[in-house]
Protein backbone atom coordinates (compact mmCIF):
# COMPACT_ATOMS: atom_id res chain seq x y z
CA UNK A 1 0.00 0.00 0.00
CA UNK A 2 1.43 3.11 -1.22
CA UNK A 3 1.51 6.36 1.23
CA UNK A 4 -1.65 8.40 0.10
CA UNK A 5 0.40 11.90 1.06
CA UNK A 6 3.71 13.74 2.84
CA UNK A 7 2.03 12.90 6.47
CA UNK A 8 1.96 9.71 5.99
CA UNK A 9 5.10 9.36 4.52
CA UNK A 10 6.35 11.13 7.65
CA UNK A 11 4.34 9.13 10.28
CA UNK A 12 5.90 5.79 8.16
CA UNK A 13 9.68 7.39 8.77
CA UNK A 14 9.14 8.15 12.33
CA UNK A 15 7.92 4.41 13.10
CA UNK A 16 11.00 3.19 11.42
CA UNK A 17 12.89 5.25 13.34
CA UNK A 18 11.40 4.42 16.97
CA UNK A 19 11.87 0.90 15.77
CA UNK A 20 15.63 1.80 15.04
CA UNK A 21 16.19 3.12 18.56
CA UNK A 22 14.14 0.14 20.53
CA UNK A 23 16.46 -2.15 18.60
CA UNK A 24 19.80 -0.34 18.99
CA UNK A 25 19.23 0.21 22.56
CA UNK A 26 19.13 -3.52 23.06
CA UNK A 27 15.62 -3.98 24.68
CA UNK A 28 16.04 -7.46 23.04
CA UNK A 29 18.98 -9.40 24.98
CA UNK A 30 18.18 -12.76 23.88
CA UNK A 31 18.18 -13.54 27.32
CA UNK A 32 16.24 -16.03 28.71
CA UNK A 33 14.02 -16.13 32.12
CA UNK A 34 12.44 -18.59 33.93
CA UNK A 35 10.20 -18.28 36.90
CA UNK A 36 9.66 -22.07 38.79
CA UNK A 37 8.50 -23.34 42.28
CA UNK A 38 10.40 -25.81 43.55
CA UNK A 39 10.36 -27.29 47.05
CA UNK A 40 13.66 -27.10 49.55
CA UNK A 41 15.96 -30.40 49.63
CA UNK A 42 18.15 -29.43 51.89
CA UNK A 43 20.15 -25.97 53.22
CA UNK A 44 24.09 -25.34 52.73
CA UNK A 45 26.19 -22.18 53.55
CA UNK A 46 23.84 -19.96 51.97
CA UNK A 47 22.65 -22.32 49.23
CA UNK A 48 19.72 -24.40 48.85
CA UNK A 49 19.07 -27.85 46.76
CA UNK A 50 15.70 -27.33 45.29
CA UNK A 51 13.60 -30.65 44.24
CA UNK A 52 11.77 -28.81 40.77
CA UNK A 53 8.91 -31.30 39.67
CA UNK A 54 7.66 -30.68 36.11
CA UNK A 55 5.40 -32.68 33.83
CA UNK A 56 6.37 -36.20 34.42
CA UNK A 57 10.04 -35.58 35.20
CA UNK A 58 11.57 -33.36 37.94
CA UNK A 59 15.29 -32.75 38.75
CA UNK A 60 17.08 -31.22 41.58
CA UNK A 61 18.94 -28.05 41.52
CA UNK A 62 21.84 -28.11 43.73
CA UNK A 63 23.82 -25.72 45.36
CA UNK A 64 21.55 -22.77 44.05
CA UNK A 65 22.14 -19.49 45.89
CA UNK A 66 19.61 -17.88 47.40
CA UNK A 67 18.31 -14.15 48.42
CA UNK A 68 18.52 -12.90 52.36
CA UNK A 69 14.45 -13.42 51.81
CA UNK A 70 15.14 -17.12 52.10
CA UNK A 71 17.72 -17.21 55.01
CA UNK A 72 15.18 -18.96 57.24
CA UNK A 73 14.34 -22.13 54.43
CA UNK A 74 14.43 -25.34 55.75
CA UNK A 75 13.66 -29.35 53.79
CA UNK A 76 10.32 -29.01 52.80
CA UNK A 77 9.80 -25.25 52.47
CA UNK A 78 8.44 -24.16 48.59
CA UNK A 79 10.52 -21.39 47.51
CA UNK A 80 10.12 -19.30 44.14
CA UNK A 81 13.46 -19.73 42.01
CA UNK A 82 14.41 -17.29 39.10
CA UNK A 83 16.52 -18.42 36.69
CA UNK A 84 18.30 -16.07 33.53
CA UNK A 85 19.89 -17.77 31.38
CA UNK A 86 21.88 -20.58 32.81
CA UNK A 87 21.80 -18.63 36.67
CA UNK A 88 19.57 -19.75 39.28
CA UNK A 89 18.64 -17.92 42.45
CA UNK A 90 16.24 -18.74 44.90
CA UNK A 91 14.38 -15.55 45.91
CA UNK A 92 11.64 -16.12 48.10
CA UNK A 93 9.77 -18.50 50.63
CA UNK A 94 6.20 -18.87 49.64
CA UNK A 95 3.67 -18.87 53.35
CA UNK A 96 2.53 -21.84 53.88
Amino acid sequence: MKPRNSAEVEQAGSIGRAMAEVIGRGAYTGSSFDRRIGTVASVGNGVLDIEIVAGEGGSTLQGIPMTTACAGAKPGDRVVVDTVDRHSLAIGIIAG
